[in-house]
């Protein structure tokens, strides 16, 4: 019931749709020695599709992004199916399954809207109410000391003076250039105060040994839905006892 009425039913059942088509038309330019148009479409949809689907993957949301040669793909191989009631009955079943995921999406955005604050913390753009009230000591935090943020988004110092932010975008490890990730890195060595921003892509944070490493060095002394504090040992105060990371990957 829960993925009945939620966009992941559409997409699933989209996405394995697309590899079935995607199968037979690679099958079909095997045998005919031949590359149709249609073909073309549903075997560069299908590679890219299990590309992001096993490899590129992002944050949630972002399936939005690789959602439209989806349905591209989905309605060129329904245009195969040379039964009209089978072909119109899988076009029926996926724009039911589409519009209940759309509808779903539509009042989850409306409740966040409705449960969403607007405050100088946050620089009087809407977020959601626990984020602001952990965002605020942490902003706070940055009127004290250096303070840089962790993250994979690069734009919160135009709203936040006082936080540093990463100048790369990075969502995996291995995506960044050497001397783009020696800068971040560089950025971290030279804070006091690193806060992870928990509420985006965290795997090059979590999976890169490097800043695992900073980190490491350092003395976690809050953790909350949306963010953990780390400080350097200077700052860490008479008696603090360092808490565990709950998202260490086991072994470490």
């Amino acid at each position: 019931m829960y993925y009945a009425a939620t966009p992941v039913l559409w997409w699933v059942l989209a996405t394995l749709a697309v590899f079935y088509f995607g199968l037979r038309a690679t099958k079909e330019v095997v045998v005919q020695k031949k590359v149709s148009s249609k073909n073309a479409v549903l075997i560069i949809c299908a590679a890219l599709q299990a590309i992001f689907a096993f490899h590129g993957y992002g944050v949630p949301g972002q399936e939005i992004v690789y959602s439209p040669w989806l349905l591209l793909a989905v309605l060129v191989g329904a245009s195969q199916i040379e039964s009209a009631t089978l072909r119109k009955s899988f076009v029926v079943a996926l724009a039911l399954a589409g519009l209940l995921g759309s509808a779903a999406q539509a009042r989850r955005t409306l409740l966040d809207w409705k449960s969403s604050v607007r405050t100088a913390d946050t620089a009087n753009l809407y977020a959601r109410a626990d984020w602001a009230k952990d965002w605020s000591p942490i902003l706070r935090l940055s009127h004290e000391h250096k303070l840089f943020l962790l993250s994979y988004g690069t734009g919160q110092h135009h709203y936040f003076p006082t936080v540093e932010s990463p100048d790369v975008w990075f969502v995996r490890t291995g995506q960044m250039f050497a001397a783009d990730k020696e800068r971040l890195l560089r950025q971290m060595r030279n804070s006091e105060i690193i806060v992870e921003d928990l509420g985006g892509a965290t795997s090059a944070i979590d999976y890169d040994s490097d800043i695992q490493r900073i980190l490491n060095g350092l003395c976690l002394t809050e953790v909350t839905l949306n963010f953990q504090v780390w400080v350097s040992p200077p700052l860490r105060g008479a008696g603090q006892v360092c808490r565990p990371n709950p998202r260490a990957r086991r072994g470490e």
